[in-house]
């Protein structure tokens, strides 16, 4: 059906709305992150190396870093992408560090916005969008982890992308598909844990009916997107040094120390004032934790067999949701081998553990957000 020009009229009237209150909360989170960064980006060891493999690239001397008697050796143990974006304004003369801050700067209200968006189309909410970027806004660890010179900004930003990608995927067009492998490569090229994205995305494939989608062509289109990027810089990696990932493989597994160590980065983040001076967690907090993966088990084999029996179209947010919980079952089993297989020098660590607990939110966020605004006649909708 046709809208009329008084739709369309409103429609238009609640898009420049939506603009001018995004407007406002990005010029507050930049105003923010300048406030936070008034000496310039925060450096750890790791930037180091990401700083000289652009400059390295800016050089033309390729994606290496200096060794010792003025040599210069492969970067491999840190996927390219941020390096490469990192080098375009080293090359027209822009400084290193200036251009880092610039770009966690821009990534960082990028992800605001990206966040927004979602929320808005999978909820058809405007001001839930605008809720959930406001949410954001205020979490301190969301700042804090992209105000370094680091991969994260860049890798949630290609994380959310890929999410992005799927909440158009059901017009089911090839096009769509491809860039949801290419966000999925993206991804895996900032962060090697990127591989998650691909993982979560062909769940979702499957997790669709077929008479939503044609499988045959989304699992061709993502691969088709995804798999060239992956292989380039694994293939690059064993060419330059004969090892894809820089890494000895050994058996070195996690242990129960590890674990508590993640109950109390889940735990300080949900309730920071109460927990940040908890050094160990005790046996209700570790069943608590453990009741949580329960849950989300539970919910990905029971929505899947009912999936499975349905012949109703799944929502949206359902499948959003389902994917979500997969990517964090995904992330979670390739930070265990990565570590107890391959780099035991690799610690359990805020940064890590953080973006599956940033994931599980948005994604709860967006079913209950999405259930309320359907069920509820007073929740203003514009």
């Amino acid at each position: 059906m046709k809208p009329t020009d008084r739709q369309l009229a409103k429609s238009n009237w609640n898009l420049r709305i939506f603009t001018i209150f995004m407007i406002m909360l990005l010029i507050a989170g930049g105003l923010l992150f300048i406030r936070t960064t008034p000496h310039g980006v925060g450096m750890v060891s790791d930037s180091v190396n990401y700083i000289n493999g652009a400059r390295s690239l800016a050089a033309g001397n390729g994606y290496y870093r200096a060794s010792g008697a003025d040599t210069l050796k492969p970067i491999t143990n840190f996927p390219p992408l941020y390096s490469m974006l990192l080098s375009l304004p080293i090359l027209f003369g822009a400084d290193a560090i200036q251009s880092a801050w610039v770009f966690s700067l821009l990534f960082y209200l990028l992800n605001l916005l990206l966040i927004a968006l979602l929320v808005r189309k999978a909820t058809d909410n405007h001001w839930l969008g605008l809720g959930a970027a406001a949410l954001f806004l205020a979490s301190k660890p969301f700042l804090y982890f992209q105000v370094f010179a680091m991969t994260e900004p860049l890798f949630f930003f290609y994380a959310q992308r890929v999410s992005a990608v799927l909440l158009a995927a059901e017009n089911d067009l090839l096009l769509i598909w491809l860039l949801c492998g290419i966000s999925c490569g993206a991804a895996f090229l900032t962060r090697y844990i990127g591989a998650a994205s691909l993982a979560a995305i062909c769940a979702a494939i499957l997790f669709y009916p077929p008479a939503n989608i044609r499988r045959f062509r989304a699992f061709f289109g993502t691969l088709a997107g995804a798999l060239p990027l992956m292989f380039a810089w694994l293939i690059r990696n064993q060419l330059v040094t004969g090892n894809i990932s820089n890494r000895s493989s050994g058996f070195h597994p996690l242990g129960i120390a590890d674990f508590k160590t993640g109950v109390m980065i889940l735990l300080r983040w949900i309730y920071p004032e109460r927990y940040q001076r908890v050094e160990n967690p005790v046996l209700w907090m570790q069943a608590f934790v453990l009741g949580l993966g329960a849950i989300g088990l539970l919910f990905a084999i029971v929505a899947w067999l009912r999936n499975l029996k349905s012949a109703k179209e799944t929502s949206l947010p359902v499948v959003l949701l389902w994917s979500f919980v997969i990517y964090i079952f995904a992330y979670l089993a390739i930070v265990y081998v990565t570590i107890s297989f391959l780099d035991a020098s690799v610690n359990i660590e805020e940064r890590i553990a953080y973006l599956p607990c940033w994931r599980d939110l948005f994604a709860h966020s967006v079913l209950h957000c999405r259930t309320f605004s359907v069920k509820s006649e007073k929740l203003p909708r514009f």
